[in-house]
């Protein structure tokens, strides 16, 4: 995963949110081939999948901080949308590989229903498996960019 999206390993809890991952790091603006329609998609899941915790302070503070911090968020948390899984064809412009077509399956964890796992299988399409490999034969150094 670090070698397509980031190395999560070396950001804080609070950083490795996928929600305020999406919207306030700006790798996922250029990452992203279609960054509005993924990150309209990630609001909707999560309005969904966390409407038992409105009012808790953690909630709170998340859609506060980012109502602050991203102008989308702000523009898009208004509008209510929900969606209970964000699964179908992602398209991403990778900076050392280039353009990758991925087809992501959620599947949700049954002991722990507010788990999910999300599986990235690489499409026929652009060569993404063959530059997934090549990616993955990389030396480390020429990731850290």
């Amino acid at each position: 995963m670090m070698r397509v999206y980031s190395d999560f390993s070396v950001m804080s809890n609070r950083d490795r949110n996928i929600l305020r991952y999406m919207f306030t790091n700006p790798q996922q603006r250029t990452l992203l081939a279609n960054w509005e329609k993924e990150a309209q998609g990630l609001l909707a899941v999560f309005r969904s999948s966390t409407e038992r915790y409105v009012g808790e302070p953690w909630f709170s503070a998340l859609v506060a901080d980012l109502e602050q911090t991203s102008p989308e968020f702000r523009q898009w948390w208004p509008r209510h949308d929900i969606q209970g899984v964000h699964t179908g064809k992602k398209e991403l412009q990778h900076p050392l590989v280039g353009r990758l077509a991925l087809q992501s399956t959620s599947f949700q964890v049954i002991d722990a229903p507010d788990l999910r796992m999300v599986v990235y299988t690489p499409l026929p399409e652009l060569d993404t498996a063959q530059k997934l490999a090549q990616l993955a034969q990389l030396p480390q150094s020429q990731l850290a960019s």
